[in-house]
């Protein structure tokens, strides 16, 4: 409100017969000098202050000097500038910078800028690596802002108030999660936890830009933790209510020997690169090696799933057993300007963690392996046909159903585990709505089809998708394949999913099948019917399917 207030006090102070002296008195209170400018204290912030002043210019060409060979390639002088203009569009013309401060990590050092806009602040994110060159530019919310609004986010739903929730949200978001299932969501987890007691902690990541406030409240009966995701504006554009035994640290399991393997980070691809990590068993000389490719959505290196790390255990289990395992970030989570189709989004990555692979001297070339997991595995094939040299591929969880069928037999399993509850009935109508938008003959490459509780996809990627059908393309590779399942998994089925694995390569010499009983979709064990609370409680991928595919790998797919 101080901006006003000041524009309230000149305009009486200008009115007719106003004293001269008060005038500049009111003046003086109502434009205080700014600050001066912070200075810069190391190299790195000294590099970043040098692309802020040319931006601050428009001097682009003069702003991407530092930037190394991917950053020039990812971000052209005409990109660096639509970058630059959205900010002004959005927040105002930059007034100045109030601060700068480092930190180093793996060798670089990420530099904050804050900076001070007419409308908000904003923060620069400026990867410095060691020789001085900028490697990465993000801009994120500030820490204070996020915090205060994503503690307003959850008292406004302990008060009932959905609009005041929903106050902060994105277009998209908005579109996608109305207010009322905002508190619909919020009343059944306080049916179960009992109403909110007090905020006891926000604590704060950033990645990429985007910075999730994870607020722990103390409930009536327990804890739980709101996870608010912000874009690089300040807007929520994620959502996701779970216990706070979920929020806990990932811990390895017993099946992984940190003595027997390194851990190298790694840059995949290109414009842009997808930072990943490689578990080498320690003395490696030409090893078996598999890329993990991720599930649906904008996964981490890791494939996490509440407290459960899929591709970390994966890769720290296997790595145990002999194998190099390359895993990365999605191309979504990084950056998703450019994703038009599932090719952009997953393919393009994977051959490019492939093509590492061969280039990497430990790894035999002839024995590189895809291991894709849900939406992976059902891309698994594409991929090796793309590529055509692979030594074999692991679809773990595959679905062979299109994505409209998957979304709507999931909702309607999760409303047969609660039937006498009315909180899932509007989500199986959307999710209804969503399948006849995706089968529409009419549907256009241009249209953004709203995905129930929360997002939407392009039609172009839904008419790219439209008529894969992944095992016949698993039926035409000349590579072994293994296909796991779990019997509890209730999201990629046995019946609907698995069993075409088997009826389009059960005659296939290359091809091995394997179902666990009691693993549901992450492969982890447990017992009764696979529902999202039990996703909440963590666990680790079994020890028997890790063997299963060490075994198989070092036996180059026999």
């Amino acid at each position: 409100m101080r901006a006003p207030l000041a524009a309230v006090v000149l305009l009486l102070a200008c009115a007719p017969g106003g004293a001269s002296h008060e005038t500049a008195t009111v003046a003086r209170v109502a434009t205080p000098p700014a600050p001066p400018p912070p200075t810069p204290r190391t190299a790195a912030e000294r590099v970043a202050a040098s692309l802020v002043d040319a931006l601050a210019r428009r001097d682009f060409p003069a702003a991407e000097v530092s930037f190394d060979a991917a950053m020039k390639a990812a971000l052209p002088a005409a990109l660096l500038e639509a970058f630059w203009e959205e900010r002004l569009a959005s927040h105002g013309a930059l007034l100045r910078v109030e601060a700068y401060s480092s930190q180093d990590v793996q060798g670089s050092a990420v530099v904050r800028v804050d900076l001070r806009f007419e409308k908000r602040k904003n923060r620069l994110l400026v990867t410095v690596d060691a020789s001085g060159q900028i490697a990465g530019l993000f801009h994120a919310a500030l820490p204070e802002d996020v915090e205060h609004e994503a503690r307003q986010l959850v008292e406004s739903l302990a008060r009932g108030d959905a609009e005041g929730a929903s106050r902060g949200f994105g277009a998209k978001m908005r579109a996608a999660l109305s207010p009322g299932k905002v508190l619909a969501a919020w009343e059944s987890l306080t049916a179960q936890a009992g109403p909110l007691a007090a905020i006891d902690q926000v604590r704060q990541e950033t990645e990429r830009g985007m910075t999730t406030a994870h607020v722990r409240c103390r409930m009536e009966k327990t804890a739980v933790v709101a996870n608010v995701t912000f874009d690089p504006d300040g807007d929520v554009v994620g959502l996701r209510l779970m216990p706070a035994e979920a929020d806990a640290a990932w811990a390895p399991p017993a099946y992984v020997d940190p003595s027997s393997f390194e851990e190298r980070e790694v840059k995949v691809g290109s414009a842009p690169a997808l930072p990943g990590t490689l578990a080498l068993p320690k003395g490696a000389s030409r090893v078996p090696a598999l890329v993990l490719v991720h599930g649906s959505g904008p996964n981490d290196r890791d494939e996490t799933i509440g407290p459960t790390k899929v591709f970390k255990d994966l890769a720290l289990g296997l790595a145990s057993r002999g194998v190099a395992v390359l895993r990365y970030e999605k191309r979504t989570r990084v950056d998703p300007r450019g994703v038009v189709t599932q090719k952009e989004e997953v393919v393009d990555g994977a051959l490019a963690a492939v093509a590492l692979l061969r280039a990497t001297p430990e790894v035999d070339p002839a024995r590189i392996f895809v291991l894709g997991h849900s939406e992976g595995g059902s891309v698994a094939p594409r991929i090796a046909e793309a590529d055509g040299k692979l030594a074999g591929i692991v679809v773990m969880a595959g679905a062979t159903r299109p994505i409209e069928d998957l979304v709507l037999a999931q909702l309607e399993y999760l409303r047969s585990l609660a039937p006498g509850s009315g909180q899932l009935g509007p989500l199986v109508e959307d999710a209804k709505r969503f399948k006849a938008a995706v089968e529409d003959s009419a549907l256009q490459p241009e249209a953004e089809i709203v995905v129930p509780g929360g997002g939407t996809i392009s039609g172009a990627y839904l008419l790219d998708l439209r008529g894969r059908h992944p095992e016949q393309t698993a039926a035409t590779l000349r590579c072994p394949v293994l296909v796991l399942q779990g019997a509890r998994d209730y999201q990629v089925t046995v019946r609907d999913d698995y069993e075409p694995w088997r009826s389009a390569l059960g005659k296939n010499t290359l091809a091995t099948f394997r179902v666990y009983p009691a693993l549901d979709h992450r492969f982890v064990a447990g017992e009764g019917p696979s529902s999202p609370d039990q996703y909440a409680q963590g666990g680790h991928v079994d020890v028997h399917a890790i063997d299963d595919i060490g075994e198989w790998v070092k036996g180059s797919g026999r």
